[in-house]
């Protein structure tokens, strides 16, 4: 089995070798920082992680993965919804599936202060826009449209998404429940949806 250590998750990266290899080799999600300065940083880089379709790797010696603390820590929570969805409701985009270009997103943004080389010191720090729900868009070997949202954020999010065509029944699918979508919406091309705090949603196209 090959594996490949990869590390697209920092910022204005794209994931062109998952876009090109995903379905042939599983990734390992890299172990190095994504850049940002924010106490959320790592919920950001794991949610990119599971949406470029790597599995994840725990940095070990971090604080937020300290089990003798709290094993509720906030990234915790994420990591055990990620990982439940990559063994079942999921499996077939992020493990089997081949990366499509990813579906049009509205959603908030928040500006994060880039990280500067140590002993670097500027006035005016830069700054990124990072979408508080990322997305990415799959194609299952059964020939499926998968749209999926990872929400990092401790509240939930409406964001509005754009089909990539606007034929056949659309399903919204969770850990919990797997529901169609209103005709109405999916032949508008546009669908209005609500993704969890630190969770994430499947929208399913067949």
């Amino acid at each position: 089995m090959d594996l490949m250590l990869y590390r697209p998750y920092r910022p204005h990266s794209i994931p062109l070798f998952s876009y090109v290899y995903h379905e042939y080799l599983p990734l390992l999600g890299g172990d190095s920082k994504n850049g940002l300065v924010h106490p959320e940083t790592e919920l950001m880089q794991h949610a990119t992680n599971f949406i470029d379709g790597n599995q994840s790797f725990v940095m070990a010696g971090l604080p937020e993965y300290d089990f003798r603390v709290n094993p509720n820590y906030p990234i915790l929570t994420l990591m055990r919804n990620l990982t439940q969805a990559q063994r079942t409701y999921a499996r077939n985009y992020v493990v089997f599936g081949q990366m499509l270009r990813p579906a049009e997103l509205k959603t908030p943004k928040v500006k994060v202060d880039v990280l500067l080389p140590e002993g670097k010191e500027v006035p005016d720090p830069p700054t990124v826009d990072v979408p508080v729900v990322i997305t990415s868009t799959w194609r299952s070997p059964e020939g499926k449209t998968g749209y999926l949202f990872v929400n990092w954020t401790g509240e939930p999010q409406s964001v509005e998404m754009g089909l990539r065509n606007n034929e056949g029944p659309a399903f919204l699918v969770t850990a919990t429940e797997r529901r169609q979508i209103a005709g109405e919406a999916v032949n508008s091309g546009h669908i209005t949806l609500t993704v969890p705090g630190r969770g994430l949603v499947l929208v399913e196209q067949e």
